[in-house]
């Protein structure tokens, strides 16, 4: 029997949709229109057309967003094998708000050990967020064609739906396809860090 070694796998987790994403949009949502308001230019980091918000993690609404989805962390607390005394912390939030043929070129997260992408609105032909293979050399074995098995491929398009949450690390470089949505596609992206527990 041939036994599979889960040799340099990479912590990469998909909810296609959380529980009470209704409460987590109508939190996010009053987020985005109070940012609109303080801001209606926002940020160019990554984002080509759309809107981006600035920083908030410290609001009081994202941290009612943060009890929703307080079980996802937790889970991946136990799936990475966290030791006694660390935690994660989020570093950072921001919210997405992007129209058809709007699009994120290729990044990553820095200063952060892992990010997350989570869907508030997610239209049809939203467009889909893609990940490059962070082993370069995988693509060199000219496999792509010959199977599906995702350690030999160069790229992975992953389409989510209203609800979704992607955590992956921040190492993984992404992007945001272009859609031909007529509906906004709206994502609140943020960071977390691996810290010793303070408390």
């Amino acid at each position: 029997m041939l036994n599979r070694i889960p040799a340099f796998d990479y912590p990469f987790y998909y909810v296609e949709q959380i529980e009470n994403y209704k409460d987590a949009n109508k939190y996010l949502l009053e987020i985005l229109r109070q940012k609109k308001i303080e801001d209606p230019i926002g940020r160019n980091v990554s984002n080509r057309g759309g809107y981006q918000t600035s920083h908030f993690w410290s609001h009081e609404l994202f941290h009612e967003f943060g009890k929703i989805i307080k079980p996802y962390i937790e889970e991946l607390k136990k799936e990475i094998r966290l030791k006694d005394g660390i935690q994660i912390d989020v570093d950072g939030a921001w919210i997405n708000e992007n129209k058809g043929f709007n699009f994120n070129v290729p990044h990553l997260h820095p200063k952060c050990h892992f990010a997350a992408v989570y869907y508030i609105k997610f239209p049809k032909n939203g467009g889909a967020i893609g990940f490059q293979n962070p082993n370069k050399a995988a693509s060199m074995f000219g496999l792509m064609d010959a199977t599906d098995c995702s350690h030999f491929r160069h790229d992975l398009d992953i389409v989510p739906k209203t609800g979704s949450l992607l955590i992956f690390p921040s190492y993984f470089e992404h992007y945001v396809l272009q859609g031909d949505n007529i509906d906004t596609r709206i994502t609140c992206a943020f960071n977390m860090k691996i810290n010793e527990d303070e408390s």
